[in-house]
């Protein structure tokens, strides 16, 4: 999968670091304004006797501090009155007595006056800054550098990839929720921002299939073989093709990266697109007939399991699947089972037990347990169809 950078503001600083959450500082600094790291630098940014008390004699202080806070965002400090311009900021912790602030200057494709919700990071502005505090022998931290223009900064230059990581067919409703005006629950804030990003991801796909003839084309043949095996197979396929289907054009977003303006950059992903648009078409053409018995090859869109013909009350199985909701796993088995309960089961474990069994005409395959054939929790569990000859 090509490499995807995600830059913004952390999740657990989100959650430390919302206005809503914590109280306003007062004028002046009575002790540690924080027992954590994130509480403390929230109040250093808001209060100028907070950043008084606790910068070091050596930083120099005729530069103006860079960072403010407004709504849910930090800002720059020079923002103009009304036009707030938004930071990326990223906390990081490389050894036990020092805390690094990373930021820089970002455009987000929603940049409200209030503050709230910014949407998803579009392109880096500028030069990265960096903050260095210092764990003091009072247990708090001093300020012990303000650097600008650093050059190791983990921030991406110019345009940003984006990621995705939530179903497609979670978009709807959450975004909807967005739109009236998300709760005072940096959750909901962190779920916006994977959400728009891969609705912006999906969208695009999608476009980009409709505006090219030989990509339409492939779709088109496609959604008729669908039609057509609707028509002359049994009606619980229709559902079950439906789901698998829903499922392949989420795994559509599989090895595709979009950059954040909603551009693919210099990279041309419809021949890709055409490759997977193509053997979807291949496999749709080969799905069989309905299938009594539990022999023989069965596929969906995450992979294919294969049942060899009974050697003495054991059946050999062979399956790989690949996750194409999430991107995060594979599933690769070659056992034995043995018939149990109207179908078979894996006859060892190796840490879950497989079950497979014929339910109008189709292969369903219930897993229990994680497999140690499966990375990342993943599975072989679905609704498999049989497969023809090629």
């Amino acid at each position: 999968m090509r490499s995807i950078v995600r830059l913004r503001v952390l999740g657990a600083l989100l959650f430390a670091l919302l206005g809503h959450a914590l109280p306003a500082v007062a004028g002046t600094a009575q002790g540690c304004p924080g027992e954590d790291f994130a509480t403390f630098f929230r109040q250093f940014v808001e209060s100028p006797a907070v950043r008084d008390s606790f910068t070091a004699p050596a930083v120099d202080r005729g530069a103006p501090f860079p960072i403010a806070f407004h709504g849910w965002n930090f800002i720059a400090a020079n923002s103009p009155a009304g036009a707030p311009r938004y930071l990326a900021v990223v906390l990081r912790h490389p050894t036990a007595r020092e805390w690094r602030v990373e930021w820089v200057a970002m455009r987000y494709d929603a940049e409200p006056a209030d503050g709230r919700w910014i949407g998803v990071p579009v392109e880096a502005l500028g030069a990265p800054g960096r903050l260095t505090f210092t764990a003091a022998e009072d247990g708090c931290w001093r300020l012990t550098d303000d650097a600008r223009a650093v050059a190791d900064s983990p921030f991406r230059p110019g345009l940003q990839r984006l990621p995705c990581h939530v179903r497609s067919d979670d978009y709807a409703a959450a975004l909807a929720q967005a739109a009236t005006g998300l709760p005072d629950d940096p959750a909901a804030l962190e779920l916006g921002w994977d959400l728009a990003s891969c609705l912006r991801l999906g969208q695009e796909i999608e476009r980009i299939i409709r505006d090219d003839p030989a990509l339409a084309a492939l779709r088109h043949a496609g959604e008729a073989q669908l039609a057509a095996l609707t028509v002359q197979r049994p009606p619980a396929w229709r559902a079950a093709l439906e789901r698998d289907e829903a499922r392949f054009r989420r795994g559509l977003m599989r090895d595709v990266f979009i950059l954040g303006d909603g551009s693919f950059g210099e990279w041309d992903p419809r021949p890709d697109l055409s490759a997977r648009l193509e053997g979807r078409l291949a496999l749709l053409s080969r799905l069989d007939q309905p299938r009594q018995g539990v022999e023989g090859r069965w596929r969906n869109a995450s992979g294919t399991v294969t049942v060899g013909p009974a050697e003495r009350g054991r059946y050999s199985v062979e399956a790989d699947a690949a996750d194409i909701d999430f991107l995060g796993w594979t599933c690769e088995i070659a056992e034995t089972m043995v018939p149990a309960g109207g179908g078979l089961a894996s006859e060892v474990t190796s840490g879950a037990v497989i079950r497979l069994r014929v339910e109008g005409g189709l292969l369903v395959v219930e897993q229990d347990g994680a497999s140690e054939f499966c990375g990342a929790g993943g599975t072989l569990a679905g609704t498999y169809f049989p497969l023809g000859p090629e």
